[in-house]
């Protein structure tokens, strides 16, 4: 009960900070009214071309977080069978992680055109993320339980599904996690800085040129909103999962 005070307080506290800015800064373009951006999110929401902007971001965000997800899985499971493929992929990661986020956004939407390159852009800062995080999972198992394996079956596909992702499953779900708030993150400032249309980035941007902060502010409401969906959803899964894994274990014992 006192966690779920101190979020609300905290919340209250976020309030108290806009009211006092609104109030030093005095200006309603500047520093729109709480008023004011709640009536520009009712606007937006009850925009049919807003929302299908919403929409869309959301749906690349979500294709984006797959493929990279899957394929860091994949590129782990290969990196740890294979050294030579962690060796091979080392560098190639480290300088991913070590280029700045404006210079891969100038030089791929220049190569890739206004379309592709969130989709890019999103999938290379996310990537090493996912990579990393699966292969250190995998590097962590303890080796007997693997030979335990072993000594039962040979097929590596089946080892795959009944050791390997059961004893990664925790640390998969905080890469995901993590993956997962970076993507909306990096997709919205892709979009935005390639003027994407369709897009809460091209929202973003057209709110800015024509000075509309409220509707900037009301779009930030709904992007740590969809942020929050999206984390929350993997958690959501695996309690589920866990629920389930406890009526058929009860209805066993009976």
């Amino acid at each position: 009960m006192k966690r779920v005070w101190l979020s609300i307080t905290s919340i209250f506290f976020i309030f108290l900070v806009w009211i006092i800015i609104e109030a030093v800064v005095n200006h309603p373009i500047l520093a729109p009214s709480i008023k004011d951006i709640v009536m520009a999110l009712g606007k937006i929401l009850g925009s049919k071309s807003d929302n299908l902007s919403i929409l869309f971001s959301f749906l690349r965000v979500v294709i984006v977080l797959v493929i990279c997800f899957i394929s860091g899985i994949l590129m782990a499971f290969l990196a740890y069978k294979i050294p030579n493929v962690e060796i091979f992929l080392h560098p190639l990661v480290s300088i991913i992680r070590a280029l700045p986020t404006v210079c891969i956004v100038v030089i791929l939407s220049a190569i890739f055109g206004l379309w592709w390159s969130p989709y890019i852009i999103t999938f290379m800062l996310l990537f090493p993320l996912s990579y990393q995080g699966a292969l250190g999972s995998l590097k962590n198992i303890d080796i007997r339980y693997i030979y335990l394996y072993r000594l039962d079956s040979s097929n590596i596909l089946r080892g795959v599904f009944r050791v390997y992702l059961p004893l990664i499953k925790a640390n998969l779900l905080t890469t995901f996690v993590q993956c997962a708030g970076l993507s909306i993150k990096v997709m919205i400032m892709s979009e935005y800085l390639v003027q994407s249309t369709n897009s809460i980035g091209g929202l973003l941007y057209f709110a800015k040129i024509n000075l509309d902060y409220a509707k900037v502010i009301a779009i930030t409401v709904i992007l740590i909103i969809l942020s929050l969906l999206v984390e929350f959803i993997p958690y959501l899964i695996n309690k589920i999962n866990l629920a389930i894994k406890f009526k058929k274990n009860n209805l066993l014992e009976k």
